[in-house]
């Protein structure tokens, strides 16, 4: 019973080393995460003129291609 009792405190003293450690990770990700938030309304309108550009991209290639074959 007093090698159990022995291992459960070492496990404890582990997992408290392991979130102290863990703690500024958590800070930074939480400040990662709050700046792409803000991000999401730019992505989507960033995208959608890029969603445009890539639509006429076989077509500008269909061209090139003929003008190239002259």
């Amino acid at each position: 019973m007093a090698v159990l009792a022995v291992a459960l405190v070492q496990i404890r003293r582990r997992l408290a080393n392991i979130t102290g450690a863990l703690r500024p990770l958590r800070k930074a990700l939480g400040g990662i995460e709050g700046d792409l938030r803000m991000l999401g309304p730019a992505a989507a309108a960033i995208n959608a003129p890029l969603r445009v550009i890539a639509g006429a991209l076989p077509g500008i290639a269909e061209k090139a291609e003929t003008v190239a074959r002259r």
